[in-house]
C-alpha cells in the first residue's frame, strides 16, 4: 500500500498501477479502488503520523513505536507523533514499526537525552537520511549549552592595562545583549577598550555609559560585561561608579549612609555626603534642574494622519504584504507636484526655531530608475489668525529605493524655518510634495509615503 511518502511532488509522476498511482487510461473499475486507497493513506497521515494517539514502548531510552503506517522502510520527511510510556534515563533512540533503532536528536544535531523525553509527553519527530530530529524542542545539553556557553567561566584577559583582549572561541560576531564574564590581569589606569575573540576592540564602559577611570577594573578581580551599541558595559565589578559629568551617583552598598544635603528646585548646587569611614563632598556644577529633559525631540506622522488636496493630491490606501503586515501609505504618483499635508499644534515647549525631518517610504515593483526627492514646507497660525497662509521655505532629500515591497528611510534633512511667526502652541501645516520632474526624482513608479519623523527642539520639559 502507499504512503504519503512515496506520492510525488510532480503530478505526471503519480502513475503507478492502481490502487497506488493514478496512470493514463486506467480502468473504471479501479478508479474507485484508488480513489479509497487515496483516502486511507492520508488518514494514516493524519490519525496515525499527526495525531499523536500511538504510545511508545520498550526499555527507554531505546523507545519503540508502532506508527500504523505501512512502510517497508524508513522515508525521508517521515514525520511521527506520539506519547511517550516513560522518561528518558540516557541517550535516545526510537524503532518504528521494527524499521530499526535510530538516534533522536534535536535541531541543534544534539542527541535526547536523560529528562529530554517525559513520563506522557506528546511528541513530533521528523526523519532525516539516517535518524530523527524531534519537532519544537531542544535538548537539555542545548539549552545549557546557548545559556552559559560564555558564562560558564571567567575568562582571564591579556593585551595591556587600557586595552584588554578575551579569548573564548565561542563568539564568531559580535552581538547586542552578548555576556562574558572576565578576570582583568591588569587593571586599569584610564579609558579602556576590549577585544573579545579578534573582532576589533570596542569601548569597555561603566553600566551608565560612562569611561572608565582610573583603578574601575582591578586584578583578578571578575567582572561580568555585556555588549550593548557597540560598547562592553561592566555591570559586576566596578565598586563605586562616581560621574559628576553627568549628574549620576552609584553608590556600593558599603556606602549606604549617602545623603543629600540639598537639592533646590531650580538653580542649585547639589552637594552629596559620602559616609566612607569620614566624610567626603562633591559637588555638581549649578545647573538649572528645570531644564533637564529640554532638547532635540522626534514626532512621528503616520500617512493616516495625511490629507490630500482634492487636486494633485496623493492616494491614499492601505498596503497589505502576504506575511500579515499591514501599512496605510499615502501614493505619490510620477505626475504633477503629488502632494500631502497634515497640521499639528507644537507642543510650548517647543524653541519655535528650525525643524528637520526623514521621510519613511516604499515603492512598487520597477526595474529601473529608484532616485526620489521629497520636498516639506510649512507655515505657522496662531490663535485668531487667519489661515490662508503662504509657503515660502523649504528643505528637501533625496533618496534611493530599489527592491520592491522594502521600507526606506531618508536621510535627515538640513534644517528648515516655518513660515510667519511662530509662537507658543501655535498650528503648523505641513506640505510634503514630490517633484517627477526633477533630475534627481528618477523613479518611474509611485513613492508611496508611510510616514514622516519630525525633529524640533524644546526649551523646557514640560508645556504647564
Amino acid at each position: 500500500m502507499p504512503e504519503i511518502f512515496s506520492y510525488d511532488p510532480v503530478a505526471a509522476n503519480n502513475n503507478s498501477a492502481p490502487p497506488n498511482g493514478w496512470p493514463e487510461n486506467m480502468a473504471y473499475s479501479e478508479v474507485n479502488d484508488t480513489g479509497r486507497e487515496m483516502m486511507a493513506t492520508l488518514a494514516r497521515f493524519v490519525i496515525n503520523g499527526l495525531s499523536g494517539n500511538n504510545t511508545t514502548a520498550g526499555a527507554q531510552p531505546a523507545y519503540t513505536l508502532i506508527s500504523g503506517y505501512t512502510l517497508g522502510a524508513y522515508a525521508q520527511g517521515q514525520i511521527v507523533a506520539f506519547v511517550a510510556h516513560a522518561t528518558s534515563t540516557g541517550a535516545v533512540t526510537l524503532n518504528v514499526d521494527g524499521l530499526g533503532a535510530s538516534a533522536v536528536y534535536d535541531s541543534r544535531g544534539v542527541q535526547l537525552g536523560a529528562g529530554d523525553i517525559v513520563q506522557n509527553g506528546r511528541y513530533i519527530v521528523l526523519r532525516t537520511a539516517s535518524a530523527f530530529r524531534i519537532v519544537g524542542q531542544l535538548s537539555a545539553a542545548s539549552v545549557q549549552a546557548l545559556a552559559v556557553n560564555t558564562l560558564k567561566q571567567s575568562w582571564p584577559t591579556g593585551g595591556s592595562a587600557n586595552a584588554y583582549t578575551v579569548t573564548t572561541g565561542l563568539i564568531t560576531a559580535y552581538a547586542e545583549g552578548q555576556i562574558l564574564s572576565i578576570t582583568p590581569s591588569f587593571a586599569n589606569t584610564g579609558a579602556a577598550t576590549v577585544n573579545v575573540d579578534g573582532l576589533g576592540a570596542e569601548p569597555l564602559v561603566d553600566f551608565i555609559g560612562g569611561a572608565l577611570i582610573s583603578g574601575d577594573i582591578g586584578v583578578n578581580e571578575p567582572c561580568i560585561i555585556v555588549r550593548v551599541s557597540g560598547s562592553w558595559r561592566v555591570i559586576v565589578g566596578i565598586p563605586d561608579v562616581f560621574a559628576p559629568e553627568t549628574a549620576q551617583y552609584i553608590v556600593a552598598a558599603t556606602d549606604a549612609a549617602l545623603t543629600a544635603e540639598r537639592v533646590a528646585t531650580d538653580t542649585a548646587t547639589i552637594t552629596w555626603d559620602f559616609a566612607t569611614g569620614g566624610q567626603a563632598k562633591a559637588s555638581v556644577s549649578t545647573a538649572s534642574l528645570a531644564n533637564i529633559g529640554a532638547g532635540l525631540q522626534t514626532v512621528y506622522i503616520p500617512a493616516s494622519a495625511m490629507a490630500a488636496p482634492a487636486s494633485g493630491g496623493g492616494v491614499y490606501s492601505v498596503l497589505e504584504m502576504a506575511g500579515g503586515g499591514i501599512y496605510p501609505v499615502m501614493s505619490l504618483s510620477t505626475t504633477g507636484f503629488p502632494t500631502v499635508a497634515w497640521q499639528w499644534e507644537m507642543p510650548k515647549g517647543w524653541n519655535e526655531g528650525t525643524l528637520t525631518y526623514r521621510v519613511l517610504w516604499s515603492h512598487p515593483a520597477t526595474t529601473t530608475n529608484f532616485g526620489v526627492l521629497f520636498t516639506l514646507q510649512a507655515f505657522a497660525v496662531s490663535d485668531g489668525e487667519a489661515m490662508n497662509g503662504t509657503y515660502t521655505a523649504s528643505t528637501s532629500v533625496t533618496d534611493t529605493g530599489g527592491s520592491t515591497d522594502f521600507k526606506y528611510t531618508t536621510p535627515t534633512s538640513a534644517a528648515f524655518t516655518v513660515d510667519g511667526t511662530p509662537a507658543e502652541g501655535d498650528l503648523v501645516v505641513f506640505r510634503l510634495f514630490r517633484n517627477p520632474a526633477d533630475v534627481l526624482d528618477t523613479l518611474a513608479v509611485d513613492a508611496r509615503i508611510h510616514g514622516v519623523a519630525l525633529f524640533y527642539t524644546t526649551n523646557a520639559n514640560t508645556d504647564a
